[in-house]
């Protein structure tokens, strides 16, 4: 099988690896506040956090950053994939 040459194809996969990454920040973000109201000692939802709001905001910070991240990293790379087979 040979890898896409297309930037909109591999623009596609990254995008769908770096979606792949957010999501499991997301779920590490919501277990862990899990543990901490759920688990002794109990303490409040947004727990590290002041509020509720700043939660959400740490939450999409987090979401945004490893999506970022994931999403050029791995664009880049099959950018050099093809690059150096083609050469």
């Amino acid at each position: 099988m040979r890898w896409p040459r297309s930037k909109s194809t591999q623009a596609v996969i990254a995008l769908a690896i770096g979606l792949t990454a957010a999501a499991n920040e997301f779920a590490r973000f919501a277990m862990r506040s899990f543990n901490k109201y759920y688990f002794g000692p109990h303490q409040a939802y947004p727990y590290p956090y002041a509020d509720a709001n700043s939660a959400n905001l740490a939450l999409a910070r987090n979401c945004s950053i490893a999506f970022g991240l994931v999403f050029a990293g791995a664009f880049v790379l099959q950018r050099l994939i093809t690059k150096r087979k083609s050469s």
